[in-house]
Formats: structure tokens, sequence, C-alpha cells
């Protein structure tokens, strides 16, 4: 059985760790010009079509954290929650 997994690096894990210091990262920007959101998100989605890590879900599997690649209809359902 394949269960198209990919390993987490010592940075994928410090995102797990359960401590007062480990806090959400939340990126703004400021726009001078007229920003169309519809066609950046778009153009954000397809250009991070290859990335396994951008249609990927946390897993546990042997005792381990993964990341495992999504089915489409689980990407599908689950990409309007990537970029808001």
């Amino acid at each position: 059985m394949i269960f198209r997994c990919e390993n987490l690096n010592f940075h994928d894990y410090s995102f797990l760790l359960d401590v007062e210091e480990n806090k959400n990262t939340i990126v703004g920007a400021c726009i001078f010009e007229q920003y169309d959101f519809i066609s950046m998100k778009a153009f954000i989605l397809e250009k991070t079509a290859h990335i396994h890590k951008m249609r990927s879900k946390l897993v546990k599997r042997f005792g381990i954290y993964w990341f495992q690649e999504m089915t489409d209809a689980e990407w599908n359902s689950e990409k309007a929650n990537v970029i808001v």
C-alpha cells in the first residue's frame, strides 16, 4: 500500500510543540493600487499545485507524524481555507 507520505523536518515539528511560545504567524500586506483578490488567489493556487506540502494534510502513521498528499476530493473541499 502506498501512503504517499513525506517526513516532517525539525522545523515542521516545532509547530506541533504544546508550549505557550508556539503561536500562529499572521502576515499582513499593504497594497497601494487596485488589487484583485480572486485573480491573485487563483494565481497562488496554480503556482503551488506541485508543492507537496501545500497539498498535504498532517497524519500520524506508526506513531510518527507525516505529510500525506490529499486526494483531489479532499483538496477541493479544503482549498477555500488555504488563502483567506
